[in-house]
């Protein structure tokens, strides 16, 4: 049964694996022209005070004990997930070229309807400029991946292959962990729109505007976007881990 399974999701990773080669070169021969008459509105600001939470005090013992507990469970545990990332790979490369798709085709979608109306929210203009880039790094470790995948070794008889392949995994998780910044910045965009729109407020999407402000600053959007997408880079790279380990 398990198996039956198996070849039937085998079976669809193809057929959506050709879909998405056809989808990928109909979006980039798209030619899409912003008019310089549109006019660009900030987004609304609101200020919600956060809970304190109650400070506890961990002694010396106590935290040198989780310290250990994380370093054990960790070794546990990763092997577990570098024999994973290898034995499901096919899903696993299918997940982030849709994962970095999606953002990539409501980009597209946006700058049609940036080049038809006459206002625009800047937080969808910051959202297309993110996707773009960090959809790139998450489509190119899915088109990557299964090369990357007959490198990793989850024994942990051959340290430095282990570690090394412990490295890799580590870069492209921090490359799906940045790709959800272009998800947060496009639920931004939809709670922007709906608060506009609605004429009683709902409290919860203002909260969420106000919680998600700092997605707005062009600086922290510029600087994690480009400091996490060199780091994600260089942790798949063999010369880079090979030098971290020399150290």
């Amino acid at each position: 049964m398990f198996i039956d399974i198996l070849v039937v999701l085998s079976t669809i990773c193809k057929f959506l694996n050709s879909k998405f080669k056809n989808l990928m070169v109909k979006i980039f021969s798209t030619n899409i022209e912003i008019s310089i008459k549109t006019s660009f509105i900030d987004s609304p600001e609101y200020n919600y005070v956060a809970k304190r939470k109650k400070k506890y005090i961990y002694g010396k013992n106590s935290s040198d004990n989780d310290v250990w507990e994380i370093i054990i469970v960790g070794i546990f545990v990763a092997p577990i997930i570098v024999y994973f990332f290898k034995e499901y790979v096919e899903y696993i490369s299918l997940f982030l070229k849709w994962f970095g798709l999606i953002p990539l085709i409501v980009s597209i979608i946006f700058l049609f309807v940036i080049s038809f109306s006459k206002e625009v929210q800047k937080i969808t203009v910051k959202f297309i400029v993110v996707s773009i880039v960090v959809s790139a790094l998450t489509l190119y470790y899915g088109f990557y991946i299964k090369e990357m995948a007959a490198t990793l070794s989850p024994s942990i008889v051959d340290a430095k292959k282990f570690i090394i392949s412990v490295y890799k995994i580590l870069g492209v998780s921090i490359g799906v962990i940045q790709q959800t910044v272009s998800y947060i910045l496009l639920l931004r965009i939809f709670s922007v729109y709906i608060d506009r729109k609605k004429k009683n407020p709902i409290q919860a999407i203002r909260k969420f505007i106000a919680k998600t402000k700092q997605f707005e600053s062009v600086y922290f959007l510029g600087i994690s976007v480009i400091l996490f997408s060199i780091l994600s880079y260089l942790l798949t790279l063999d010369a880079v881990v090979e030098i971290l380990l020399r150290q």
